[in-house]
C-alpha cells in the first residue's frame, strides 16, 4: 500500500481496514457528485430564460420556482439513487474481501499444516540421530570395557605365570 512497513504487516491479510476505507473513498469519488439535468429541467430553464429575453418576469419567477422545486427533487431522488448504488457496490466489495479473507485463512492453515508435517519429520530424524549416536557410544563403551577386562586379564594372568615361576624358581633352588 502506502508504505513498506504497511505492506509488510499486511502480508497475510490482503483485506485490511486502511484497504477497505481507500476503496470506498475512491467509489465515493467515481460516483458522480452532482446530477445531470432532467430534459423536463433543461425546458424548463429555457423557457425561464426565453421569458426573461422576453422581459416577462412574473413568468419567469413561475418558471424559476417550477425549476427549483424539480431540481430539488431530482436531487433527493439522485441522491437516493447514488446512496443505493454506493451501498450495493460496497457489499459487493465487502462480499470480495471476506471471499479474499477466506481463501487467505485457508491458505495460512494449509501451510500451518505442511509446517507441522515437516517439523514432525525432522524431529522424528533427530530423535533416530539421537538414538543412533546413543547406540554407537554405548557399543564404543562396550568395546573400552571389554579391553580394559582383557587387559586386566592378560596382565593377572602375567602376575600369575610370574608368580608360579617365581614360586617353581624358589622351588628349585
Amino acid at each position: 500500500f502506502f508504505f513498506s512497513s504497511r505492506r509488510r504487516h499486511t502480508r497475510f491479510l490482503p483485506v485490511s481496514w486502511a484497504r477497505r476505507c481507500v476503496q470506498e473513498t475512491e467509489l465515493e469519488q467515481n460516483l458522480p457528485k452532482q446530477p445531470r439535468d432532467s430534459k423536463e429541467l433543461a425546458n424548463l430553464r429555457k423557457r425561464e430564460k426565453d421569458l426573461v429575453l422576453a422581459k416577462d418576469y412574473i413568468g419567469a419567477h413561475k418558471f424559476q420556482q417550477q425549476c427549483r422545486e424539480m431540481e430539488r427533487e431530482e436531487t433527493v431522488r439522485w441522491m437516493n439513487e447514488r446512496q443505493t448504488n454506493m451501498n450495493d457496490q460496497l457489499k459487493q466489495l465487502q462480499k470480495k474481501q471476506e471471499a479474499e479473507m477466506a481463501a487467505t485463512k485457508k491458505k495460512i492453515q494449509l501451510k500451518y499444516g505442511e509446517l507441522r508435517k515437516q517439523r514432525s519429520e525432522e524431529f522424528e530424524k533427530l530423535i533416530q540421530k539421537y538414538q543412533n549416536i546413543e547406540l554407537q557410544l554405548q557399543q564404543q563403551h562396550q568395546k573400552q570395557m571389554q579391553k580394559q577386562h582383557q587387559k586386566r586379564l592378560s596382565e593377572n594372568q602375567r602376575n600369575s605365570v610370574m608368580e608360579t615361576t617365581q614360586k617353581l624358581s624358589l622351588i628349585h633352588i
